[in-house]
Formats: C-alpha cells, sequence, structure tokens
C-alpha cells in the first residue's frame, strides 16, 4: 500500500551541467538539460560550489529602426583606440558607417567593398584594418584610406641650382609620406645624375595622385662621387608644393634616415584576412597556403618576397595571437605555430588534425584558445592540449551544420557571461543558431535562436558605460543582444488575434504591426493553434496588418490557421523551452505511483505563465501538461489544495505543486513560454513517488 509520505525523491537544485545531447539520456548529470534551446544560466556561484539558476534569455533590442541598407548583410566589430571612446563600426552594402548613438553615419572614403561579402577587422598604430579578399582599407576614427600605395610611377627632375651648396654628383628619388601612419611609399624611379659644384639642389615632384592621408613628399639623394651605397633623406615638402630646394651637407643628410629599397615599402596584395604579432602584420591571400609578412611596426609596407610557405595545397584560412604567448597559424584541419620575435620566423607543426574554418571562427581567452575545425567542430587548445568540445555532447545540434559555409563561422568572447559563443550555418548560408560554451562551468548552454546571427562584437557603450554584445542581422540593422524582453520589435502590436491566412501569409485585421525601415523583415514569429501547437516561422516582409513569411528558408504554415480569431500570432517570441534527462530514481526496475512535482522559481506577474510538460516511461510523445503562475503573494507552509499549492517563500521566490497523478518507471519533465516580456528563472525542481511492490523488469 502506498505510504503516507514519499520515499523516492530526484531534486535538482543546480542546472550547471548546462546542455548536454550524450547519447544515452540517463547518462546526464542530474540538472543537465538534455533538450533545450534559449535558455541562459545565472546566478553562478563561485568555485567548487557552482550553482546556476536556469532562465529565459533576455531579447534582442533593435538599435537602428532604419535599416542602413534593406536586404544587405551587416558586420560589425568595436573599434577600440588610444584617446577616444569606443565605436561601433558596420560595413554593409559595400560602405563603413560608424555608430553615434543614434543613427548609422557613413565614413568618409569607406566605400568601394563588395556588397554582401564577409569582412575581417584587425587593429593596430590606433588603425582598424578591415578586408573582404577584394578591397582592403584603414578606419583612423575620422575616415577610411587605402592600405598603403603603389610606388609613384615617374621620376623626380634634379637640377642645378643657386649657388652655395653642396659639391659632387647626385641621384635621387622621391617618395609619399604619410606623417600621421610614418609610412612611406616605395620609391619612384631614379632621377638623372646631376653634378652640383657648391649648388643648391632642385627638385621637382612630377604630376601624381596620392591619397589624401599622403600629407607630404620626400626626396632621397645619393653621391655617385663618393659611391655612397645608400640614398639618405635631403628633404620634406608638403604635397601641394611641386618643388623642394635644398643644399643639406652628406654628413647632415646621414642623421635624418636612409631610403626605402625598391618594393620594400609596396602595398599588401588583396587579403583574406589580416592579423598582428610582435609589431608585423600577417596575412594571407584568398585561397593562398602561404603566409605574408609586412614590415616592423609597418602594416602598409609588404615586400613581395616575404612569402613564406606553410603547407601546399591548403589553404591559409587564420593566423592568431594568443595572448602573448604565441601566434597560430590554421589551415581547415592543421594548426602551426611561429617561434621568435622577428621575422623569419620559426614554423613549429601543433596538430596535424585540427585546424580552423576561417579567421572569425577563432578566439582567444584567458587560458584557452578556442577554434573550429572542418572536421571535429569547436575545440581549444593551451598550445599543449588539444581538446575538442563537441564529442559526445552536440553532435546532433553540429550535423544540422551547413559544410559548405564553414568559411563564414563567427566567433566571440562575452566576457560579462563568461561565454564562447559560435554563430552557426544551420540553414542555406544564413547563420541562424548559436552554441554557447560556458568558460567557468566548462558546459554548453542550450542553443540560442531567433535571428539571423551574421556578425558579433562586444562593445562598449559610450553614453552609458555599459558593455554588451552586439548583433549585425541580414536585412541592414544591428540589435544588442540579451537586452530587453523582444526579440526585435521596438513598437507596434506583438500578440494578434489571426483573421485571415494563407499557408504563407497571416493577417490581424486589429494590428498595428512595426513597418519603419525593414520592418518585421527577417525577424521570428510563433503562430498558436487554440489547442496551443506552435508553429515557428519567420517573417520576409509586412505591412501594419499582413505578415508575409519567409517559406523559402523556412517553414510554411501547415496546417493554415483558422480566421475566426481562435489563432494568435506573436511576433518577436523566444522559443524557450528545456527537456531534463529522463528520472528514474535509481530505481529504473520499481514501478512507483505517481507524486507530485514542486517548481520553484522567480516571475514578475501573476500573469506570466510557465507552461510544464512531462514524458513518461520514455514514451516519444508528451503524456500531460499543465500551465501554472507565480502569484505575488506568500503562501502558508502545509496550506494548499490537493493538486496545486503555494509553497511559504519570500514574496519574490515561490514554488507551486503539481500531482502527476500517473504510475510511472521514469518521468522527464519540460519547460517552456514563448511569450514576449515573460521572464523566468527556475531555480529548483523536485519529483516525488511514494513505492508500491517491487516488479523486477526482464
Amino acid at each position: 500500500m502506498s505510504l503516507t509520505s514519499p520515499r523516492f525523491s530526484a531534486t535538482i537544485r543546480s542546472f550547471s551541467p548546462g546542455y548536454l545531447d550524450t547519447p544515452e539520456d540517463d547518462t546526464l548529470p542530474l540538472g543537465a538539460l538534455q533538450e533545450a534551446r534559449n535558455c541562459f544560466l545565472t546566478k553562478i556561484g563561485p568555485g567548487a560550489q557552482a550553482r546556476a539558476l536556469l532562465g529565459k534569455r533576455d531579447g534582442h533590442r533593435l538599435l537602428n529602426a532604419t535599416a542602413i541598407a534593406a536586404g544587405k548583410r551587416v558586420d560589425i566589430v568595436e573599434f577600440v583606440r588610444v584617446g577616444a571612446d569606443p565605436e561601433l563600426v558596420a560595413v554593409c552594402d559595400g560602405a563603413v558607417y560608424s555608430w553615434d548613438g543614434a543613427a548609422w553615419n557613413a565614413v568618409t572614403g569607406g566605400t568601394g567593398f563588395t556588397s554582401n561579402t564577409p569582412c575581417r577587422f584587425s587593429q593596430a598604430k590606433n588603425n582598424l584594418f578591415i578586408t573582404d579578399g577584394t578591397v582592403q582599407k584603414r578606419y583612423n576614427g575620422t575616415a577610411c584610406f587605402p592600405i598603403g600605395n603603389a610606388a609613384p610611377g615617374t621620376a623626380p627632375t634634379l637640377a642645378v641650382g643657386t649657388a652655395t651648396g653642396v659639391t659632387g654628383t647626385y641621384v635621387g628619388y622621391w617618395v609619399g609620406y604619410d606623417p600621421a601612419m610614418d609610412h612611406e611609399t616605395s620609391p619612384s624611379p631614379l632621377s638623372a645624375e646631376v653634378a652640383f659644384t657648391d649648388d643648391k639642389r632642385d627638385w621637382t615632384r612630377p604630376a601624381h595622385t596620392l591619397p589624401a592621408n599622403y600629407t607630404h613628399w620626400r626626396v632621397y639623394a645619393r653621391n655617385v662621387t663618393t659611391t655612397e651605397n645608400n640614398f639618405f633623406r635631403a628633404g620634406t615638402q608638403v604635397i601641394g608644393t611641386a618643388t623642394l630646394t635644398e643644399s643639406l651637407s652628406d654628413t647632415a643628410r646621414r642623421d635624418l634616415g636612409v631610403g626605402p629599397l625598391s618594393s620594400v615599402n609596396d602595398p599588401p596584395p588583396l587579403l583574406a584576412w589580416m592579423s598582428f604579432w610582435q609589431g608585423y602584420a600577417i596575412g594571407a591571400e584568398p585561397g593562398g597556403a602561404d603566409y605574408l609578412v609586412s614590415k616592423q611596426g609597418d602594416p602598409e609596407s609588404w615586400h613581395p618576397r616575404d612569402r613564406l610557405p606553410v603547407r601546399r595545397n591548403q589553404a591559409l584560412r587564420s593566423g592568431k595571437p594568443w595572448q602573448d604567448r604565441a601566434f597560430i597559424l590554421q589551415t581547415d584541419t592543421q594548426s602551426f605555430r611561429l617561434l621568435g620575435d622577428k621575422h623569419p620566423f620559426q614554423l613549429k607543426e601543433l596538430h596535424d588534425s585540427l585546424g580552423n574554418v576561417c579567421f572569425d571562427a577563432a578566439v582567444e581567452g584567458p587560458n584557452w584558445f578556442y577554434a573550429w575545425d572542418r572536421v571535429r567542430g569547436p575545440y581549444r587548445t593551451n598550445l599543449e592540449v588539444f581538446q575538442p568540445l563537441a564529442d559526445g555532447r552536440i553532435e546532433t545540434l553540429l550535423a544540422t551544420v551547413n559544410k559548405l559555409f564553414l568559411d563564414d563561422i563567427r566567433c566571440v568572447r562575452y566576457k560579462q557571461g563568461e561565454l564562447i559563443i559560435w554563430s552557426l550555418p544551420t540553414l542555406v548560408n544564413r547563420k541562424r543558431t548559436l552554441i554557447a560554451w560556458h568558460e567557468r562551468l566548462e558546459c554548453w548552454l542550450p542553443p540560442i535562436t531567433g535571428f539571423e546571427f551574421n556578425s558579433m562584437s562586444p562593445f562598449t557603450d559610450e553614453t552609458t558605460g555599459a558593455i554588451g554584445l552586439y548583433m549585425g542581422d541580414y536585412w541592414g540593422r544591428v540589435y544588442e543582444m540579451f537586452s530587453g524582453r523582444v526579440d526585435g520589435p521596438p513598437s507596434g502590436t506583438v500578440t494578434a488575434a489571426i483573421t485571415g491566412a494563407s499557408s504563407s501569409t497571416v493577417t490581424a485585421s486589429a494590428a498595428t504591426f512595426f513597418t519603419t525601415g525593414s520592418a518585421l523583415a527577417g525577424m521570428p514569429a510563433v503562430v498558436i493553434s487554440p489547442a496551443g501547437t506552435e508553429q515557428w516561422v519567420r517573417i520576409q516582409s509586412n505591412t501594419g496588418t499582413v505578415l508575409t513569411l519567409d517559406v523559402v528558408n523556412g517553414p510554411s504554415l501547415s496546417p493554415v490557421p483558422a480566421t475566426d480569431g481562435t489563432w494568435t500570432v506573436i511576433v518577436g517570441a523566444i522559443d524557450w523551452y528545456g527537456w531534463l534527462g529522463r528520472m528514474d530514481f535509481q530505481a529504473p526496475d520499481l514501478m512507483k505511483r505517481g507524486g507530485f512535482l514542486f517548481v520553484q522559481g522567480t516571475a514578475e506577474s501573476e500573469s506570466h505563465t510557465l507552461i510544464m510538460r512531462g514524458r513518461f516511461n520514455g514514451a516519444p510523445s508528451i503524456g500531460r501538461t499543465w500551465s501554472i503562475t507565480f502569484p505575488p503573494s506568500g503562501g502558508v507552509w502545509g496550506v494548499s489544495a490537493w493538486s496545486e499549492a503555494l509553497w511559504g517563500a519570500s514574496g519574490t521566490r515561490f514554488m507551486r505543486k503539481r500531482r502527476l497523478s500517473r504510475g510511472f518507471h521514469t518521468v522527464q519533465i519540460g519547460f517552456k513560454n514563448y511569450y514576449p516580456n515573460q521572464p523566468f528563472v527556475l531555480s529548483l525542481i523536485k519529483v516525488t513517488a511514494d513505492p508500491l511492490p517491487r516488479r523486477v523488469v526482464g
């Protein structure tokens, strides 16, 4: 007979094991989520006593209602430079923009990039370097300029000037000079040799247009009579004046600097990516198997001969420093390390079967370097240990990654959440899924979905000082991630009754949907039947009352909703749910009478609904569904209705009790809530059951 008090119980006080998609769900650590989406772990304690609460993730706040360019991908990066506030920079539709806190402003000289082509960013010498494999420029916080410039193609004219000057036969060349970057072009062709007898040297620069940052030109001369080996600087002139007269002695010239040799200060070839190490810029051409090195301290000066092979027939996908310990070069399946502090570096193989698929798929953390191998997926290394992170964990999700677009994976370190986040192309080439590795808990968080996550970057708001994570989408817009409670629409109708529908459209005649700029294009929505069945869709375009769905890159409606107002559409809904692993109370051979499910959590309003679901005895379908609220008033211990009760608590922490009312060997519990503006945090879950006589299975 049943006893008066439960004997078996399973209590989950911490969700810190995270999200583990293992082959056998009975191997899940207690508290881990077997199936989940859009959940966060919050209030994590320190050290070995780490305790995590399970919460619905926050939404994504739209930064710019008016798109930079409608229907175009946005690449973003935080530009940090000395003497200025951090700046959020975007490349969209082939042009560079800067965010001023209210709008995106086009950057002077920032055009010419290829629309919808990924851009790679790197920072050095207080400049942001941008390349897309076809155009490369640097941004100094005011305007964009080419990275370096070709040598002038015409020699200067050298002539004898007035009396009292130098004696000897001289020859020379001229270069363009950018004093802000302390950069010179490679030299022009040589002038004719001219003999001087106590005369001044008259130099005339030929007509030649240089970018605006080259505000000066310089002449370098060599004394042929004394067979000087080098060219020494003879003078500097503003670019607007085409003549220069000087009579600098040979001794004084030697104190001013040695002129560049031919091709030493050439601009870089078109690069797929550029990075920096030990004062050098290092890069690779698109599809190239060699790495290229700039002059030390001058990322705009590259000699064609400074090209070194790594592994033939395999393109170098990435090159990044890890702290000050190493520079890591990678193909998509191999890793190498550069040794030494000066070019030419020594090359050492780190791993022959783990690499990185693209420049933006790797990021440095405080203790590990994280990257994404073409075959094995995400992993980390400290140069000694290479540890795959996907083995036996998230293979099911990784199997959905579109392998044709691995070179467009992005990775970012979100310090506030202690997360390493990758964006994945899981449908066509759109990156619609994020996976996040928690650095301290060393576990995966549930996948994050909703938007088309083209690019991500941390950014410090210069007005508030708050550090956030920002995302550029495929529709010319930028969002602050995990800010607010709705995915996208800043205003307008969010929840509406459906009055008309087809497989690709939804009409809500009483709605006033958001229509500014790109409107709701690319944003998620859910259609709910009266029975609570959900259909998650994506919006292609909209008017104030009609949503047109993207049925090319997403599902169409099936079944088509009824038009009597009993079906509902929710725009900006967050597909939040979590399923625990199966619980058998460590007695899988016992059939137990159903007992009670206790859920402890917090909500901000009694109208906020938590939907709970139960699977029994390994059934593939949901056996029971309950909807509960957490009222804002406290209860009294032990006073309750039979099937539902408040657990006595403070004003912000409550527990609800439900009778499972079912015999079971195992039970699996799930939670969900798709309504916008309804945050939930779950802090404890408990299932109890009375014992029945032992039944041996098998």
